[in-house]
């Protein structure tokens, strides 16, 4: 042996302060904990629990953790950990072998995907608290709950074969138990019957291994809703449906064993959208009623309604779809209010709570008329008669269907007869059959009468439009009624007219297109007489055109169209607006009318034509009456013929471009003198009749205007008279004057006067009674008018009063010049112009100085002063009358006696006169006086005269004047004197 010195040292031990758990079984995962546990080495290599080598799974020289091996017994040991060197760390008696867990028993012991196991035994958790797995054959299955006797898990999906049962507990112990478990082969769904459905289908599952392994199924989910289970075998289960959500779903059956097996076929059924019950139609009736279910996916998903209930009582099905089932209800006998349940081919329910009431039988307790024949109408009294419907579709009476069901109630049935071939020889029953279905029946309550019928031939006139009367002939044509309460020709109503007796109606047609069809006479009790296309609708007249197309009354419109007529013969009337026209003529395309008195202004009125067949012929809106005209004012209001009268007012024209006529009190004026819209002025005629009447104006259209008191009034007066004139015949210049009554014509004053249509010069005088005037120049003719205007432009008239003389004329003049004092000899004829002398002659309009001699044919004048020059002659009569002529007399200048030579003398002495003209236009001077004493002519000249003065008696200044042989005068004033005569006292010799 050797010995060495220094070369081991012991080291320091190591120790194990916990062991956690400190007891278990096989599997517990034991965590020891300390300081120095790999001793006086670095690894741990071994670990003892009461002396049994443990499965070392990590450590350090502080933890250890390590998985107990399985122990043959229960035994309390030491926990020793070895290291590398062969150094141990021990903890006496700190590990605890326990009694193993054991299972004793697996419920079942196969199974699959879902099934629920039962694992018994005893300290099946190792000891540990919980159980952190359970595996069957090598598959951990769900746990659902544990205790150390019983664990219950789901098993979850795995491939068939047999295995054992572990349990592995937080403590890492394990209990297992060899080929404890099989996976048998899943189940398999592979048809389901109907694929599809709802609440109440009977479904059929059919597979294999349907049980799962167990003995019974104890549920089924159908889209994750539960089915009710029927019966169930391992490879066929039936279910049926229960209410799901509503909504159209599709999602996996699963079948659940006792076992909690499970197995799933996905989406391997749908849930339909619920099957709804959206009305019943009737909702409610009786026996017979035939009633509609309408409504969506009526048959639950099936293929088929198998049976319908209507408040628990069976119906007969008509026929049916997924939409709408049609059945006929059966009888109850009583009234009753409950379901409307439909059960399909499937089984499927489809349900609306309280959908059908069940009516009381119906009963009919009246019906009047009992008797009657085509178109009577029939009212049917009694109790629920429309058998729980809400009315009557077919009425038979006397086993002939009505024409129509005109009301229904349930108390009430309207309805109109049919026609019968035959009269009934017995009464026969009523029938009332529902829109429901339902019939209710009543015996011995109806007779038909021997029918009606209109003469062929019978209906006058045959054709015709809108208006036309028509009379229609035949018999029993009341149909037992009292009288024609309706009528229709060629389908369209018309007015009935006359309608109380059995042979004979008059009905007016109404408007209707062109055709022929029926005449059908409606009595009042609805019995119906038809002449099959007895009538015919001629094409509706025409209005195209209505001229004018405004006015006012009396305008004369013409109407032009087609079959204006309406099919009649004439026309019967015209209204304008509803206001009757005056007809002037008229036939199918013209018609010819004066408006009549419209009380207001109508804008765009109709204008309708009836003609005598009652046909009328409207145009809508062609004729506007115009606002009337109105007469405001009469100026003046009263005058005589002739009178200017002003009519004030509007509207005058009456609606037309002109007056063509104005009468005062009846009578037409002598002429329109001026016209507008608001002002006419007329000439007043002649009329015999005195007094006042309306003012009426006619326009060209022939409308008219028509005045009323007291504005649109005129008074005739008493027309002015002319009862003598003088003279009674005259010429230019005659003066006239004019006696009478009302010469001024009602007016203020005399304005004009004529004389056999001549106006006079000038009017002088003028009054009431008499007015003087001045005749102007005319033609000659014998008694005719004189004629007053006033200033009104009234006249009065003298007939045959006044003659016109031929006018006197001059036809010569001699000289036919001269001067002052020359003496003019006028011939020609009829100088006094009609009167018996000359009152004046004019000369250039300078009265002559001296009429020398007059007679009808001859005047002899001296002419007076005047200017030399050109001058006419005018004779003026003691009547005033005037002749006068172009003739012009020539006024030469006038001579003048410039020098008396010598100025001054007596008798004897020569004196020279010297001047220019000293003939005056004459040939030679005749005479010259001295003052008043003649001289003697002794030689004469043109410029020179040489007289010898004779004696006066008298002495002084006096004039010398020279007087020619044309009778000129020349005067010298004051040219000599006349001295004191020579006087011889004596003779020397």
């Amino acid at each position: 042996m050797s010995t060495g010195s220094s070369v081991w040292t012991f080291g320091q031990r190591g120790t194990i302060t916990s062991v956690t758990p400190n007891l278990g079984q096989f599997g517990t995962v034991v965590d020891i904990a300390g300081t120095l546990l790999a001793s006086d080495g670095s690894t741990i290599v071994a670990v003892l629990l009461a002396n049994i080598p443990a499965v070392l799974y990590n450590y350090s020289n502080t933890r250890v953790v390590a998985v107990a091996s399985r122990s043959s017994s229960a035994v309390q040991g030491d926990v020793v950990l070895v290291s590398e060197t062969g150094g141990r760390t021990t903890l006496t008696n700190g590990w605890n072998y326990q009694t193993e867990g054991q299972v004793i028993g697996v419920i079942p012991s196969s199974g699959m995907f879902g099934t629920t196991v039962i694992i018994y035994g005893s300290n099946l958790r190792g000891y540990g608290s919980r159980l952190l797995q359970v595996s069957l054959v090598g598959k951990p299955a769900t746990i659902l709950d544990d205790t150390d006797t019983l664990v219950r898990v789901v098993a979850n999906e795995q491939t068939p074969g047999t295995g054992d049962v572990v349990l592995t507990a937080d403590s890492g112990a394990v209990v297992r138990r060899h080929n404890a478990w099989q996976y048998i082969t899943a189940g398999n769904v592979t048809t389901v019957t109907p694929s599809q459905g709802q609440a109440g289908t009977v479904v059929e599952i059919v597979g294999v291994g349907l049980l799962a392994g167990g003995s019974r199924v104890v549920s089924v989910t159908l889209a994750g809703i539960p089915a009710t289970i029927i019966n169930f075998t391992n490879t066929v289960i039936r279910v049926v449906v229960n209410r799901g959500s509503g909504v159209q779903t599709t999602g996996a059956i699963v079948i659940m064993a006792e076992t909690n097996a499970m197995i799933t076929a996905p989406n391997a059924w749908t849930y339909l959208s619920e099957g709804q019950i959206r009305s019943v139609t009737p909702s409610q009736g009786q026996n017979g009623a035939v009633v509609t279910i309408a409504g969506a996916n009526l048959y639950g998903g099936g293929n088929s309604i198998r049976q319908v209930t209507l408040a628990g009582v069976d119906a007969t099905i008509v026929t049916q779809s997924n939409t709408s089932i049609v059945v006929v209800a059966n009888s109850l006998g009583f009234a009753r209010l409950g379901d409307v349940v439909l059960l399909s081919d499937t089984g499927a329910l489809v349900s609306l709570r309280d959908g059908f009431q069940y009516a009381a039988p119906g009963a009919i307790g009246s019906v009047s008329p009992q008797a009657g024949q085509v178109g009577t109408v029939v009212s049917i009294s009694g109790s629920s008669l429309l058998g729980g419907g809400s009315g009557i579709v077919r009425a038979v009476l006397d086993g002939v269907s009505t024409q129509a069901i005109l009301f229904s109630n349930n108390s009430l049935v309207v309805v109109a007869a049919n026609a019968s071939s035959a009269a009934s020889s017995s009464a026969g029953s009523v029938t009332l059959y529902s829109e429901a279905g339902a019939f209710v029946t009543g015996s011995g309550l109806w007779s038909h009468l021997a029918a009606s019928s209109i003469t062929v031939g019978g209906v006058s006139p045959a054709s015709g439009q809108f208006g036309t009367l028509v009379t229609i002939n035949g018999t029993r044509l009341l149909g037992g009624g009292t009288r024609i309460a309706n009528a229709s020709l060629v389908g369209v109503s018309a007015v009935v007219v006359q309608g109380t007796s059995n042979t004979s109606a008059v009905v007016q047609a109404q408007a209707g297109s062109a055709g022929t069809g029926h005449v059908i006479l409606t009595a009042d009790t609805g019995a119906r007489t038809t002449l099959e296309n007895g009538w015919e609708y001629v094409a509706v007249g025409q209005v195209a055109t209505v001229q004018p197309s405004n006015g006012q009354y009396a305008t004369v419109v013409t109407i032009r169209g087609s079959g204006l007529l309406g099919g009649g013969a004439s026309v019967a009337s015209v209204t304008l607006g509803g206001v009757a026209a005056t007809l002037v003529s008229g036939n199918a395309t013209d018609i010819v009318v004066t408006a009549g008195n419209s009380s207001t202004a109508q804008a765009n009125v109709d204008v309708v034509v009836t003609a005598n067949t009652g046909a009328v012929v409207r145009s809508v809106g062609t004729w506007s009456y115009l606002a009337e005209g109105q007469i405001s004012g009469v100026t003046p209001s009263s005058g005589q013929v002739g009178t200017l009268v002003t009519i004030s007012g509007q509207r005058l024209l009456g609606g037309g471009t002109s007056v063509v006529l104005v009468t005062l009190n009846g009578v037409g004026v002598a002429r329109i003198a001026s016209q507008s819209n608001t002002q006419v002025v007329v000439e007043v005629n002649s009329s015999s009749v005195v007094g006042a009447g309306s003012v009426v104006l006619y326009s060209n259209t022939g409308a008219q205007v028509i005045g009323t008191a007291p504005s649109g009034v005129f008074t005739y007066m008493a027309s002015g008279v002319v009862s003598g004139i003088s003279p009674t015949s005259g010429q230019i210049g005659t003066r006239v004057t004019i006696s009478g009554t009302s010469l001024r014509g009602w007016g203020t004053r005399v304005a004009q006067v004529t004389l056999n249509g001549q106006a006079v010069q000038n009017i002088t005088v003028e009054t009431d009674t008499s007015v003087e005037v001045v005749v102007a120049r005319g033609a000659s003719a014998a008694s005719r008018d004189v004629v007053l205007t006033s200033d009104s432009g009234a006249r009065v008239t003298g007939t045959g009063l006044w003659t016109y003389l031929a006018e006197g004329s001059i036809s010569q003049v001699l000289p036919i010049s001269g001067q002052t004092g020359t003496v003019l000899t006028i011939r020609g004829t009829d100088l006094f112009g009609g009167s018996s002398a000359l009152s004046s002659v004019l000369i250039g309009g300078v009265t002559v100085s001296q009429i020398l001699n007059q007679t009808n044919t001859e005047v002899v004048v001296r002419l007076a002063s005047h200017p030399a020059g050109l001058a006419t002659l005018s004779l003026i009569s003691l009547s005033g009358s005037i002749v006068s002529n172009n003739t012009l007399f020539t006024v030469i200048s006038a001579g003048t006696l410039d020098l008396v030579s010598p100025s001054q003398g007596q008798l004897g002495v020569f004196v020279n006169l010297y001047g220019v003209n000293l003939f005056g236009g004459g040939s030679n001077v005749t005479r010259v006086l001295f003052g008043s004493v003649p001289a003697t002519l002794v030689s004469q000249t043109n410029a020179t005269v040489r007289v010898r003065a004779g004696e006066s008696t008298t002495l002084g200044v006096v004039d010398v004047t020279l007087i020619s042989d044309t009778g000129a005068v020349i005067v010298r004033p004051s040219g000599f004197v006349y001295d004191i005569a020579s006087n011889i006292t004596s003779v020397c010799v």
